[in-house]
C-alpha cells in the first residue's frame, strides 16, 4: 500500500492571485474612503456651526443682550466684513456685542471660541458674521440660508 500525500499550504500561483485581488480591492476602496472622510468632516463642521448659532440665539435671549457670531482665523479677532457670499471659515468667535459693532471689545464678553478641524467654505447670506437681538431674532431681520462646502485645494 502506498501512502497518500496531501498538499499543505498555497502554491505560488494561488498566493499571487490573492495578492493581486487584494491590491485591486485596496486601490478601489481608498479613494472611496477618503471621500467619505471628507464628507464627514464637512457635515461635522456644518453641524458645529449650526450648534453655535443655536447657542448664540439662546445666549442672546438669556442674557437679554446682542450676541454676535463671527468668522475668525486667529480665535481672537473677527475677520472680514463681507455681508453675503462664500467665505472660508477656520474658526469662530461668539461674544456679547454691547456696542453693536460686530467686533469683540473686551475678553470678558467672549462666550465661546471654536475652531474647525479643517477649514470649510460657508455660503450664506450673512457673510462673515451674524448678530442675534435680545428677543432672539437676527439682525438685520431676513431669512438666513446656510450651505457648507468642501474646501478647495490650493
Amino acid at each position: 500500500m502506498g501512502l497518500k500525500t496531501y498538499q499543505t499550504g498555497l502554491s505560488l500561483l494561488e498566493l499571487m492571485t490573492a495578492i493581486v485581488i487584494l491590491i485591486i480591492l485596496t486601490t478601489v476602496a481608498i479613494p472611496s474612503f477618503s471621500a467619505l472622510v471628507e464628507q464627514t468632516r464637512q457635515e461635522t463642521a456644518a453641524e458645529q456651526l449650526r450648534n453655535h448659532l443655536a447657542l448664540a440665539r439662546i445666549e442672546s435671549v438669556t442674557r437679554q443682550e446682542w450676541v454676535t457670531v463671527c468668522r475668525s482665523d486667529d480665535q481672537q479677532t473677527c475677520v472680514g466684513d463681507s455681508l453675503t457670499g462664500a467665505t472660508e471659515w477656520s474658526g469662530l468667535i461668539m461674544f456679547v456685542d454691547h456696542d453693536r459693532s460686530r467686533l469683540p471689545t473686551k475678553t470678558e464678553d467672549l462666550i465661546r471660541v471654536s475652531t474647525f478641524k479643517s477649514p470649510v467654505t460657508v455660503h450664506w447670506n450673512r457673510g462673515d458674521s451674524l448678530t442675534y437681538q435680545p428677543d432672539g431674532s437676527c439682525y438685520p431681520a431676513f431669512l438666513t440660508a446656510l450651505f457648507v462646502s468642501r474646501r478647495q485645494p490650493r
